[in-house]
């Protein structure tokens, strides 16, 4: 389980958030997307999780620290490395 906790344009304001979240001990990764207009950003994903409800007694932390009210717990897809 993971949280997407932002998409960003920037690669610099992503791991921006990627240190912020680490300093308050998350465990984070980004992943490179195209949104529907085809433009790439850089989400950045707290987690894998095995245990949904640990990221979901998070998310109150999560918001707290990203000023984003709504988030939420979503199933991780592994991306193989090729």
């Amino acid at each position: 389980w993971v949280v997407r906790v932002g998409s960003f344009s920037k690669v610099q304001n992503a791991n921006a958030l990627v240190a912020k979240l680490r300093q308050a001990g998350f465990v984070t990764f980004t992943r490179e997307i195209s949104n529907a207009q085809g433009v790439k950003l850089t989400s950045v994903l707290v987690g894998p999780e095995l245990r949904k409800e640990r990221l979901e007694q998070q998310l109150p932390k999560l918001q707290e620290i990203t000023g984003i009210e709504r988030l939420s717990v979503m199933s991780y897809q592994p991306t193989e490395n090729n």
